[in-house]
């Protein structure tokens, strides 16, 4: 299968981030392939940021903003427009899950 990678970074280290790295390192173990064109699915890590159709879109969330204290709203506004265009969605935990559908 070919994936498509959309809002993650290869070369850090954050938590997601690094998170990629390992998934990228097993999958291509597997013999599947990352590709930029021409891709079966897109692995999107929280949001997309790209105009690009949802053509099979899978959305890796971790969890959302909910700080009553700033307009959440407003911060959530591209990560609920991608789960809402995502044909799957794969969350980080049990907790996240509980978070985004609360």
């Amino acid at each position: 299968m070919k994936i498509r990678l959309e809002n993650v970074n290869l070369n850090s280290n954050s938590g997601p981030n690094s998170f990629a790295q390992k998934l990228v390192k097993e999958l291509e173990a597997l013999g599947h392939s990352f590709v930029t064109n021409d891709y079966d699915r897109v692995l999107c890590f929280i949001e997309d940021h790209s105009n690009l159709p949802s053509k099979n879109l899978y959305q890796r969330l971790d969890g959302i903003y909910f700080n009553t204290d700033f307009n959440y709203n407003l911060q959530n506004s591209n990560i609920l427009k991608t789960y809402q265009k995502a044909q799957v969605v794969i969350f980080h935990s049990k907790f996240s899950e509980k978070l985004v559908t609360s």
